[in-house]
């Protein structure tokens, strides 16, 4: 058997080489497998992650077990004796529509972000980048596909954001909070696991003043275990999670039906309030994401990305 390859060092450059591969495999952490994958954009082409660390652990979700960081040779041989499944695991499409849609995006893994003064200059809207925006289309279809999740807040993190929701054909809701998490099955065991996680001092509270009992430590820890795992579904799941980060409640939605905390649902629509808001895919790559632009986001099959899983 003869394997021909390319080697790249810089994420960068790998787009150009896309067409010409049949199998992907980012050497690095689940970091790295992240920004491989928004390099394929369909469902055809597979990825096989690699931890070159003997040090890693087995908790990584992406790459292979650290055993085989030691014995590349027997990757290839389980491949080509057919030893692997295929997990397909569901990615989310974003349509947006606005002003400045095709500005470079803001990729958080090659710079910090722009302070003082910088930021001003970059907030303020000239003459010239009014005119380019107008003469853009005011409808894009991102080309990156959220593997993880899709954020949206204020890049002030003590300056709420209010957002507009719809869910599929419901009614719209408007709130107002810290953030909003839209995530996958992949998802589902990172950011969106971490807003939900609750403290052993929480769940026995509430118990209490619910039932009136007392758990102990160890009823206390299996409660919050078996909660924070019925957190996690399927990364095959054609649905999405949103999660709302410290929702503002009134008094009016005490006495109405308001917008859930979270909800499980095949497609989201949300318009932004937002003053210097940003939407951040898989937490890598920003875009403006400010008054008046709408994103659209969607699971379908064909979004999928084609995971090999050694058995």
């Amino acid at each position: 058997m003869y394997i021909i390859y390319i080697s790249l060092h810089r994420i960068a450059d790998a787009w150009k080489f896309m067409n010409w591969a049949d199998l992907v495999i980012p050497i690095g952490g689940d970091g790295t497998f992240l920004l491989s994958s928004k390099l394929i954009t369909d469902n055809v082409k597979p990825v096989l992650g690699i931890n070159p660390s003997i040090r890693s652990n087995d908790n990584n979700i992406f790459t292979l077990p650290p055993k085989y960081a030691t014995n590349i040779e027997s990757i290839f041989e389980r491949l080509h004796t057919g030893k692997y499944t295929l997990l397909m695991r569901s990615r989310i499409r974003t349509v947006m529509n606005g002003e400045g849609l095709y500005r470079r995006p803001f990729h958080i893994h090659e710079k910090s972000r722009t302070q003082g003064e910088k930021r001003a200059e970059a907030l303020a809207r000239t003459t010239q980048r009014k005119i380019a925006d107008s003469l853009q289309p005011r409808q894009r279809t991102l080309p990156w596909l959220a593997l993880n999740e899709v954020f949206i807040g204020e890049f002030l993190a003590v300056r709420p954001i209010t957002l507009q929701i719809r869910v599929e054909d419901q009614e719209p809701h408007q709130i107002r909070s810290s953030g909003m998490c839209v995530c996958t099955g992949t998802g589902s065991q990172f950011w969106y696991k971490s807003i939900n996680i609750q403290s052993a001092e929480t769940v026995r509270c509430i118990v209490e003043i619910a039932t009136g009992i007392k758990l102990s430590n160890e009823e206390t820890n299996e409660l919050l275990h078996k909660y924070h795992q019925a957190l996690i579904y399927s990364p095959e799941d054609l649905n999405m999670v949103y999660m709302i980060r410290e929702m503002y409640h009134t008094t009016r939605c005490k006495n109405q039906k308001c917008c859930p905390d979270r909800q499980k649902c095949n497609k989201l629509t949300v318009k932004s309030c937002g003053f210097d808001a940003g939407l951040v895919i898989d937490g890598s790559i920003s875009l403006p994401f400010n008054d008046g632009t709408i994103a659209t986001f969607d699971i379908k099959p064909e979004y999928s990305l084609k995971s090999i899983m050694l058995t």
